[in-house]
């Protein structure tokens, strides 16, 4: 993330706790599990790959290809949404509409973020990140995301 990216997620963070906690909440709880995964600490649900470093590898790997091709439309709609982008990304404005109650939701699983997922919650989640990812995709090719972004 680039700094001028961090600093307006910062302002959005400090918008958020104060208008809508829930999302906010609840977005950290989700994002603790999507960072440990891109950390290599993944879930092992590719169960049918034998080697566990093969899997936790390709794991980690598509973690991180999924979590840019959904996070690169958000922040860009979050930067509009705070007056730090001229042109919103209206994937992101959808993406963003789909995240605003599962994050709400998730702050009220009081376990949820304070330890592991379970199996049935990680693959709810990844579930979630790949119709999210392919969304994006689809949407971004037809609104025109750079080049580096349409191939992920």
């Amino acid at each position: 993330m680039d700094k001028e990216t961090y600093t307006a997620d910062e302002i959005f963070g400090e918008y958020l706790k104060q208008t809508d906690p829930g999302v906010y909440n609840g977005y950290i709880k989700w994002a603790r599990h999507v960072v440990s995964w891109m950390k290599g600490d993944n879930p092992n649900v590719m169960f049918w790959i034998r080697d566990k470093e093969k899997r936790r590898e390709i794991e980690t790997y598509l973690t991180r290809k999924i979590t840019h091709r959904i996070a690169t439309p958000w922040a860009e709609h979050m930067q509009y949404l705070i007056g730090k982008r001229e042109k919103d990304n209206l994937v992101g404005k959808f993406i963003m509409n789909i995240g605003r109650p599962i994050s709400r939701l998730l702050d009220k699983l009081p376990k949820f973020g304070k330890e592991k997922a379970s199996k049935s919650t990680s693959y709810l989640m990844i579930g979630l990140f790949v119709i999210l990812y392919y969304m994006s995709k689809i949407f971004g090719e037809k609104i025109g995301f750079p080049e580096e972004i349409n191939k992920a």
